[in-house]
């Protein structure tokens, strides 16, 4: 076996709340996490080059060092002691960029799920969670996938029950985008005085109560941006039947949550024309897998 493809879903923050810093810097969350079926699709391929590369047609895409999947591939030969024959990271884009929906992380999970398979490395789900929390904090998160209590920097999980089979999100994609850096940065200027109560949002997934889920979401990060885009996006995904909206992550990207595809649907129609990409998406059970084709 010398090439393995693996599905990559972006992610959406349900809830996320900043419980304090460490002492590196890191600041400690308590989140909602759920991976839906927005994906990227990594193909990993072993060549005899003994260098490694990446290709992508997105040019905001890096093809060098610097792209999350090298990150975690160098990570991967470290921790297990195998010596890198050469390999090829070709990564099919279809999760924006800085918009909060994990793309890079996802990527990069990809990378880890690839190459445990291609080196026949036998680590486990829980392993390789540990070789990436320190490439990306939600990579971890990207590995595991389906609907999950994160707390810690995203790499301590509680699995939560699946979402109802109704669930549908539109997520959108405006034209502006949020760096992560800039919205923690002012968290820590604003820090907003609201938090979400996550702990009733966990309780509201256990009884399937997606009213009640809808309107009780809260990402502080989205407090402390306060960008008008994401405000206005928000009005209008409500005002088109949303049960709640918010941004996702360190944004740009806002998400409506759905009890239908139709209501889901005709908000998709209405904003369209005015994003950068936009997305009918439902909640997946999995994190990256490995798939036949893409």
């Amino acid at each position: 076996m010398d090439s393995i493809t693996v599905k990559a879903p972006a992610k959406l923050n349900l809830a996320l709340d900043v419980c304090g810093v460490r002492e590196d810097g890191y600041h400690i969350l308590k989140m909602i996490m759920q991976a839906i079926d927005l994906c990227d699709y990594v193909t990993v391929t072993k060549n005899q080059t003994g260098a490694m590369s990446v290709t992508c047609k997105r040019p905001d895409v890096p093809l060098d060092q610097t792209n999350i999947a090298c990150r975690c591939a160098d990570a991967f030969f470290k921790e297990t002691e195998m010596e890198n024959p050469g390999i090829e990271i070709a990564i099919k884009k279809e999760i924006p960029s800085k918009a909060g929906l994990g793309g890079g992380s996802a990527d990069g999970a990809a990378t880890l799920v690839a190459l445990n398979e291609l080196f026949q490395a036998g680590l486990t789900k829980e392993e390789l969670c540990d070789i990436a929390v320190d490439c990306g904090a939600d990579i971890p998160f990207c590995i595991m996938g389906g609907t999950m209590l994160a707390e810690g920097v995203g790499d301590i999980f509680t699995p939560l029950p699946n979402l109802p089979e109704d669930c549908w999100f539109v997520v959108a994609k405006p034209h502006e985008g949020i760096s992560t850096a800039e919205a923690y940065k002012a968290y820590d200027q604003h820090k907003p005085k609201k938090h979400p109560d996550v702990d009733q949002l966990v309780a509201e997934i256990v009884s399937g109560n997606l009213e009640q889920l809808g309107t009780s979401m809260q990402n502080v990060l989205e407090d402390a941006v306060k960008a008008p885009f994401v405000q206005q996006i928000k009005e209008q995904m409500l005002e088109a039947g949303a049960l709640g909206s918010m941004m996702t992550g360190s944004g740009s990207a806002v998400f409506g949550l759905f009890d239908s595809k139709r209501k889901a649907s005709r908000c998709l129609n209405q904003l369209e024309d005015d994003m950068e990409a936009i997305f009918l998406c439902q909640p997946l059970e999995y994190g990256a897998i490995i798939c036949d084709e893409e």
